[in-house]
């Protein structure tokens, strides 16, 4: 009769999620998002008004909203997020 291991050994097969990365693109009255998972992202950051661009393939948010995407994206999705200021 064998006894249970005191650590049981993680399972093999289980791999950590890899970090995800987040670049926003700010300008004068909005900032733009690419990334994975921006839609969920947005929901945990209580931001409603989310347009599509359909020329740039990113989301939109008010560049004032900008600050909240950014927290809850460090706070709720653990992402390395870039920040990077255009004049567009």
């Amino acid at each position: 009769m064998s006894t249970p291991a005191l650590f049981p050994r993680p399972r093999r097969g289980r791999t950590r999620p890899r970090p995800t990365l987040l670049h926003i693109e700010v300008g004068r009255r909005t900032a733009w998002l690419h990334g994975d998972r921006v839609v969920a992202l947005l929901d945990a950051a209580q931001i409603t008004q989310r347009p599509w661009d359909h020329r740039r393939r990113a989301w939109m948010v008010p560049a004032s909203r900008a600050d909240d995407v950014v927290t809850a994206a460090e706070h709720f999705q653990h992402c390395t997020v870039t920040v990077k200021a255009v004049d567009r």
